[in-house]
């Protein structure tokens, strides 16, 4: 039995690439090409990786993983996007630029695969969701590998609205309605916060971001059920956050809350199904063999579509502030009380 290492850039459900599957094969090699592409019509740039499986009679598979001409085409690879209408009638050709993604800033992980270059597809196309976008890829040995999706589009958050204050002291009720060929939804809030400390003998004020991931595998409802999707956020799971993430300091003179930001995310249903797959892969029960959904024709990956919003600048009522400086959980943390307490900046 011979062993075939594919890379796949899986998608986490926080929805970022880098995962390795291993497959046993017994028949004959076959060339086989590896997508992994989400088109976000929120980004002005999308990127696309193409890569390739790898076997030798002569060479380990860890020594091919290290080699990038084992992970990639290069130039001899023609891979372009398509646009398609709702009848399937070909458009125009949308062209893919091949660049090394450490140009732009996007690192590889380190890990037995070659780490760099990091060689990735780009457009900065307009997408449009009345239209579908197929992938259109002739290697090097004449074979074509193909696959389409939908464009999700904006959709509308409900609460919480920017510049909106949240009373942490009872469960907050995040709704928002579904976007149109969303299937899968995150909900990260970036907390942001400034400490003020002595460094080099003088007071300063740091900026600092901490990351609460809610949901990353939140399915929409039933269309019967509701057109509007509601999360409860528990009031206790926000302090619990807070005293979780950070660390009693003593540097550290005070820390004052300065806003939160919402980030949504929503996946098509491929997304959904290539996510399902990857989570029943999860127990006890599960072998070193791991089945892989794929919509890719004649390869392997996923080629879908997502949709990124966030919600800017939402701010704490003066109780929750008070909370966060005195309260049992998060007492300890220095946090800075509600600005019209008479205590403030202290707790007391």
């Amino acid at each position: 039995m011979k062993k075939l290492l594919i890379i796949i850039f899986l998608a986490s459900i926080c929805w970022t690439p880098g995962c390795t599957t291993d497959f046993d094969i017994a028949d004959d090699w076959e060339e086989i090409t590896v997508v992994y592409g989400l088109i976000d019509q929120s980004q002005t740039t999308n990127y696309i990786r193409i890569s390739k499986a790898f076997l030798s009679e002569e060479l380990s598979a860890l020594e091919m993983a290290s080699t990038p001409d084992s992970l990639y085409y290069g130039a001899n690879l023609v891979a372009k996007l398509q646009e398609v209408d709702a009848n399937g009638n070909f458009r125009k050709d949308i062209p893919l630029e091949q660049l090394n993604g450490e140009d732009v800033g996007l690192l590889k992980e380190e890990g037995i695969f070659a780490s760099s270059p990091n060689t990735l597809y780009k457009t900065d196309y307009v997408f449009n969701e009345d239209y579908e976008y197929r992938i259109h890829i002739e290697t090097p040995s004449g074979a074509l590998v193909t696959s389409s999706t939908p464009i999700i589009d904006d959709f509308r958050v409900s609460f919480p609205k920017e510049e909106t204050k949240i009373n942490f002291l009872f469960d907050v009720g995040v709704s928002w309605n579904p976007a149109i060929d969303g299937e899968i939804y995150s909900l990260a809030i970036q907390f942001k916060f400034e400490e003020e400390r002595i460094e080099n003998g003088e007071r300063v004020r740091v900026p600092k971001n901490i990351t609460w991931n809610l949901f990353s595998n939140f399915k929409k409802p039933d269309e019967n059920f509701s057109s509007r999707i509601n999360y409860d956020i528990d009031s206790e799971d926000f302090f619990r956050f807070l005293a979780t993430s950070l660390e009693a300091d003593d540097d550290v003179l005070l820390r004052e809350f300065v806003r939160m930001d919402f980030e949504f995310g929503v996946g098509s249903s491929e997304f959904k199904r290539f996510n399902d797959v990857k989570l029943a892969q999860f127990g006890i029960t599960s072998s070193q063999t791991v089945l892989t959904y794929s919509n890719i024709e004649n390869g392997l990956g996923l080629f879908s579509s997502r949709y990124n919003k966030t919600v800017f600048n939402v701010k704490l009522e003066g109780t929750t502030l008070d909370e966060m400086a005195c309260g049992e959980i998060t007492g300890h943390l220095k946090f800075a009380p509600d600005p019209n307490n008479p205590n403030y900046p202290f707790c007391f």
